[in-house]
């Protein structure tokens, strides 16, 4: 059934709720309301979602109920990603929780607290209709049937005192935007005429009309033929020379947008027009360097500071636990060498016996202390350090979200790494960089307003797949071999040593315990025995630096080695595609800390793979490719985000799955045992994780297929994993505003529930 009208409510207030949907269809507004309308046989979750797309009202019944129903939670945001007028009767006087205040800021609220219930429906029906009468009639299925904007001259935008002498009451228009000023819930009332010279009526029609045709003419060309221009050109660029395009298109310099006063090329980039609607297409980027602000926060060095002044303390505490350690140890060694001495009588054994073994309990006690502190002392310092970042971090995003408008619909951290540690955005616009804005708002109090850019050229590169195919790679793997070889070798000889020297420690204490051995004898073969022991700690010390600093040094070597290969491929795309241009080229191999790529699902834009490989191989060096792909620009793309965290909660199949490894651990440890062998009990776990990756990776890509289905469908190129989060800890994508969620989508499609 066609409704208008989309009633959420908790399913606690089910008999308000229908009271409402009956009010409201009595007066002939047409209302969907779960569960009447949930059709049978079909999945709840994607009638839910189908109903809101389909609806221009919802009417949130809004109790204490509604605060803790994740259901109405998620309606809600579905509701505010569709632009829905969202019309909120309050049944009982309580505030919203912080997650549907997000959504619920801008609206007015529509109080029914007194009873009866009766009595407020009269005034909801009338809210409602005029919600209604405002919204733009929908064109016939095929027609595209763009709004003419009414022309003003400039003297008329500067004088107030024009608005009097229109000729006709201004018709109310359905905004692409909610926005604070605008009033939801009261209607738009026009404004009355007055009396003003008329001009001929015939005159003002054929006026208007050749106006109107102009306008038209424009909007076509815009919508219409310019992005099929630029699409052709991205499309022809596979293995083709590419041919030089117009300097007016080509050449132009992305829009620059600030949030103090909107440009009117940014007004007129995003109407809800063209394929697939206005939400989403060509959005605007801004970027903030998350790591350079953390490390240039006042705050940050405040709290070092205070960190650590923790671990000097610690430490501090530590080496005075070690140094009774080790005078405890010297204890037992004297005491040892005491009962040695031929000369000592039974009973002196006796009480020097028990002496010592005192010691070495007192020794075992103070050895599980100082483990205990060590283990306690880093897991508090490790929290401390983690709770300090969450706290600076907290403070940067809100202040983030602060200066940047609601206009930016991305605000990007260009510094986050991948799982592999190279940037998911390979290049990124420097003007859009509000890096030094947020700086300085934070140090300094000055408050400065983001600016935010359109139409950016971009391209696509798989960094992992060029990393590998480039010979410099393997060049420097075989360096790194040879290092790792040599280590080897050295370590293998002084282990040898190692062992050597305690086989001959045990064959002393074989001829110590000889019992016809001279008293003198004895004596010397013990200080033999001693100095070897005091030999092999020494060994064992320089054994275990030796290992550390090698590790270190080809560690090192590693990364260095893959700094400067990622730099020379950087470099290679710079002078081949980039230019030093403000352009976004984006890692479709990157990896969050979720193991979820970050660039979900993309389409028509150039990927560089291949030719920057063959470039880099072929040593095309800094001459230009005849071959090389042309960049495409944003604004004839859609962007959207998906909740790749919550949609794979939301499956059943990861439940499924997690309940076979929990019952593969519990088999493992019958299996093996309560004590397992250390080698048995690691191969078993490094089998179960393997097992779990690979149905992770299954459920992954069913996820992602169904993604590039839902992008299609909703006329999507490019989609974002918004809970992806780098290497440092930090969402990828700081903040988002009107772009297309399609999380509930995929869900529903895929059968799943949350």
């Amino acid at each position: 059934m066609a409704h208008d009208v989309f009633i959420s409510h908790s399913s606690q207030d089910k008999p308000v709720g229908d009271a409402v949907c009956a009010a409201l269809e009595t007066g002939s507004i047409r209302c969907w309301i779960a569960p009447r309308d949930v059709q049978p046989g079909r999945s709840f979750a994607g009638e839910i979602t189908r109903a809101i797309q389909h609806s221009k009202v919802m009417v949130l019944i809004f109790s204490a109920h509604t605060n803790t129903s994740e259901q109405v939670l998620r309606e809600v945001q579905l509701a505010a990603n569709s632009h829905l007028h969202i019309v909120q009767l309050r049944i009982q006087d309580v505030l919203p929780n912080d997650d549907l205040e997000y959504y619920l800021s801008t609206p007015h609220w529509l109080d029914a607290l007194t009873p009866p219930l009766e009595g407020h429906l009269e005034r909801l029906e009338t809210s409602v209709k005029a919600l209604l009468d405002m919204a733009a009639p929908e064109p016939a299925k095929g027609t595209v049937t763009p709004a003419a904007p009414s022309v003003v001259s400039s003297a008329e935008r500067s004088s107030p005192s024009d608005a009097s002498t229109a000729k006709e009451p201004t018709v109310p228009v359905k905004p692409t935007r909610a926005t604070p000023s605008q009033a939801v819930l009261t209607p738009i009332t026009s404004i009355p005429p007055e009396e003003t010279k008329q001009t001929p009526p015939e005159r003002t029609r054929w006026i208007a009309a050749a106006i109107g045709l102009l306008v038209i003419s424009a909007v076509a060309f815009f919508f219409v033929l310019l992005p099929r221009l630029r699409h052709a050109a991205v499309r022809n660029n596979a293995g083709v020379a590419a041919i030089p395009a117009s300097p007016s298109i080509a050449e132009r310099s992305p829009s620059v947008t600030s949030s103090a006063v909107p440009t009117a090329a940014a007004s007129a980039a995003s109407p809800a027009v063209g394929r697939g609607g206005g939400i989403g297409r060509n959005p605007s980027f801004a970027f903030v360097d998350m790591d350079r602000i953390f490390g240039q926060y006042w705050r940050t060095k405040e709290e070092e500071a205070k960190i650590n002044e923790a671990k000097n303390a610690a430490k501090k505490e530590y080496d005075a636990r070690a140094a009774a350690y080790k005078r405890a140890l010297d204890e037992i060694n004297v005491l040892n060498r005491q009962l040695d001495a031929p000369a000592l009588s039974a009973d002196a054994k006796t009480q020097k016996a028990k002496e010592r073994d005192d010691k070495i309990a007192n020794v075992k006690k103070m050895e599980r202390e100082i483990n205990e502190f060590r283990q306690t002392r880093e897991k508090q310092l490790q929290d401390q350090v983690l709770r300090t970042r969450e706290a600076i971090v907290g403070d940067i995003t809100a202040k983030i979200n602060e200066l940047g408008r609601s206009e930016d619909n991305f605000i990007i951290d260009s510094s986050g790494n991948s799982s592999y540690g190279v940037r998911f955005f390979i290049f990124a616009p420097t003007k859009a960089d509000m890096s030094d804005r947020i700086v300085s708002a934070l140090n300094d109090h000055t408050m400065t307003a983001f600016l935010a850019t359109r139409g950016v050229r971009m391209a696509v590169i798989d960094m992992n797949e060029v990393f590998i195919r480039y010979h410099q790679t393997k060049v420097a793997e075989s360096k790194i071999n040879d290092a790792k070889s040599a280590a080897k070798k050295e370590y293998d000889t002084r282990a040898a040593a190692y062992k050597g020297a305690i086989e001959e420690i045990n064959n002393l204490n074989k001829q110590l315990a000889a019992p016809d051995m001279s008293a003198d004898a004895k004596i010397q073969k013990l200080k033999e025995r001693d100095d070897k022991i005091a030999n092999v700690k020494k060994m064992e010390r320089e054994i275990n630096e030796f290992r550390q600093t090698r590790e270190k040094q080809l560690q090192d070597q590693a990364l260095k080695s893959r700094e400067d290969i990622v730099k020379e491929i950087v470099d290679f795309i710079n002078r081949q595609y980039i230019k030093d241009r403000e352009c976004i080229v984006l890692d479709t191999n990157g990896q969050s800390v979720n193991k979820v790529a970050f660039l979900v699902f993309w389409r028509d834009l150039p990927n560089l793979t291949d030719e920057v490989i063959s470039g880099l191989n072929e040593g095309v060096g800094g001459a230009e490719s005849a071959t090389r792909s042309v960049l495409a620009y944003s604004d004839g793309r859609r962007f959207g985000l998906i909740d790749m965290d919550r949609a794979f909660k939301a499956l059943p199949e990861t439940k499924q799955a997690q309940a076979k490894v929990d019952a593969a651990k519990k088999k493992a440890k019958t299996e093996l045992g309560a004590h397992p062998d250390a080698s048995a009990q690691a191969a078993k776990d490094k089998e179960i994780q393997s097992e779990a990756l690979e149905k992770r990776r299954m459920i992954v890509n069913r996820i992602a297929t169904d993604v590039s289905s839902v992008a299609k469908i909703r006329d999507l190129d490019v989609i974002f994993d918004g809970s992806g989060k780098s290497l440092n800890g930090v969402p990828v994508i700081i903040n988002s505003t009107e772009i297309p969620d399609v999380t509930a989508e995929v869900i529903a499609d895929l059968g799943g529930s949350e």
